[in-house]
């Protein structure tokens, strides 16, 4: 099975690692270290040159039409525009631009049925139930095994389930 991935990180050995692995294992693997990036790579942002320059709001907050945003924030598609081919996307909690819980819930207000993996070093007793809470699918913690990390990415996107 050939499952087409987004991971991001802002750790750029995390994101070697990850691609690495997953890759040798028949993966197809995108990475972005920021917010931005991963927006970019989900087509949830507009493309360069449409909207306000860099596809953010204008400084007074106004968006051009069918667009949605606040200021200094990518500008998200109308629902159902942009279909992006990711079977699942695995995410840091902390990044640049907003961090793992912001793309979670942007992704889910486009593509609510895609496994979204929280992969952290966030790993304080509850942080686990507190991912799972928030929406994401499943939670690994860092340092991942390399060993296991690939099957266990295709358990979650094939059982649509936890680790």
């Amino acid at each position: 099975m050939s499952l087409r991935v987004l991971v991001v990180d802002d750790d750029p050995w995390s994101l070697h690692i990850a691609r690495r692995v997953l890759e040798g294992h028949g993966f197809a693997v995108e990475t972005a270290e920021d917010l931005a990036g991963a927006l970019r790579l989900l087509d949830l942002a507009h493309p360069e040159g449409t909207g306000s320059p860099g596809g953010t709001c204008s400084p007074d907050g106004t968006c051009p039409p069918g667009g949605t945003c606040s200021p200094g924030v990518p500008l998200a598609l109308p629902e159902g525009t942009g279909s992006p081919a990711f079977d699942a996307a695995l995410l840091d909690i902390h990044f640049p631009g907003g961090g793992g819980e912001v793309l979670l819930r942007e992704i889910r207000a486009r593509r609510a049925a895609m496994p979204v993996v929280a992969v952290t070093a966030s790993a304080m007793s509850g942080d686990r139930e507190r991912f799972l809470r928030l929406g994401f699918t499943a939670y690994l913690s860092k340092p991942i095994d390399v060993q296991t990390f690939a099957a266990t990415i295709e358990r979650i996107v094939t059982s649509g389930g936890a680790a």
